[in-house]
């Protein structure tokens, strides 16, 4: 019985394996283009959640199990054209590329956990990191698309590539990655500078300032470079908006620096010397200059509170449009191949 029973499983295997070998091309490209979609999806999905704490873990966790569903199914099934399986296992290897990415937590990011804890060489390696699998994955993503030409080619079907790439070529990605990497950058600096002025630490305040500045004029010539995303200049000018109103905020921080060592100043010296004719000429001016300084801070933290919604926000829809735009075009491809088959059976 047990052996009837292990026959009948292995017959019902082979007809579900032969049943995933394809004469054509077109078909099998458009059973396995959602695959394939999904998988781009699922990047560019996680690749703003790098920069959103509150949501990155629930996203990861969810494309995670279906990518590991995809590559079960692919692994299986072991989709082919004319018992071919050469993009099918092309497209396994990218999706193990992403499966190790997540798994790892590489593109975890909390930047206000971060900088409680960790230091600025601690940061960049973090990145190095985060950049090194990030462009393995891109990568990979445009071998699999050559890849998709090539095999099409063989089996019959001339592909558009600019139009394949165009649609699934994952720029967004690392487009996101790299902004984010700034704005990243910016945050963590902001935040250490924003604890020393706290606790009146002059060398550190000092020290955050400068590495503030030197993250802001980098993150403005990087944006220079990184340019706008297809023409679309959203985060562009979003991203350089953020830069300039730091460098803005930075003349407060300045105020504020030498406000805080002014004060320490004054309680050394009145620590050693008591409260001269001189400390007391030295804090009047010093309670004068205090007020106005204070009273603009209301102001600074409103204006940096909403530039940090308002960029979040962007990034959103940023995001949401890219991503409905890969699904449309998913779909196209589907409709583009369904319509060629049509007229292939028509002319039969």
């Amino acid at each position: 019985m047990k052996k009837l029973i292990l026959t009948s499983l292995l017959i019902a295997q082979a007809i579900g394996m032969s049943a995933q070998n394809y004469k054509k091309v077109e078909p099998y490209l458009e059973s396995i283009t959602k695959y394939e979609t999904f998988a781009a999806k699922a990047v560019d999905d996680y690749s703003v959640s790098i920069y959103q704490d509150t949501r990155k873990s629930g996203v990861r966790e969810t494309l995670l199990s279906k990518l590991k569903e995809d590559r079960h199914l692919l692994t299986v099934h072991m989709h082919a054209v004319n018992n071919d399986t050469s993009y099918t296992l092309g497209l396994i290897d990218f999706i193990d590329a992403i499966i190790v990415y997540f798994e790892a937590g590489i593109g975890d990011f909390n930047v206000a956990e971060d900088a409680l804890t960790n230091n600025y060489v601690q940061l960049e390696e973090r990145f190095k990191l985060y950049n090194h699998h990030a462009d393995k994955i891109e990568k990979k993503f445009i071998d699999l698309i050559k890849l998709k030409e090539s095999f099409s080619l063989k089996h019959g079907l001339v592909m558009k590539i600019e139009y394949g790439r165009d649609v699934y070529k994952n720029q967004f990605f690392r487009y996101c990655g790299k902004f984010i990497e700034i704005i990243s950058k910016v945050d963590f600096a902001d935040i250490k500078l924003q604890q020393a002025m706290a606790t009146r630490n002059t060398s550190e305040m000092n020290l955050h300032f400068e590495k503030l500045q030197d993250y802001l004029l980098e993150g403005k010539i990087n944006m220079e470079k990184l340019g706008t995303f297809k023409e679309n200049d959203r985060m562009y000018q979003q991203v350089n908006n953020y830069i300039d109103e730091f460098l803005r905020f930075q003349f407060h921080n300045k105020s504020l620096i030498n406000l805080i060592n002014k004060h320490n100043e004054l309680v050394d010296y009145v620590a050693k010397n008591g409260k001269t004719d001189y400390y007391l000429a030295q804090a009047n001016a010093y309670n004068m200059n205090r007020q106005p300084i204070l009273e603009s801070e209301k102001l600074v933290l409103g204006d940096k509170n909403n530039l940090i919604v308002n960029f979040t926000k962007e990034l959103n829809q940023f995001q949401k449009e890219h991503l409905e735009n890969l699904i449309y075009n998913g779909v196209k491809i589907k409709n583009h191949l369904f319509s060629k088959e049509t007229v292939s059976m028509r002319k039969n």
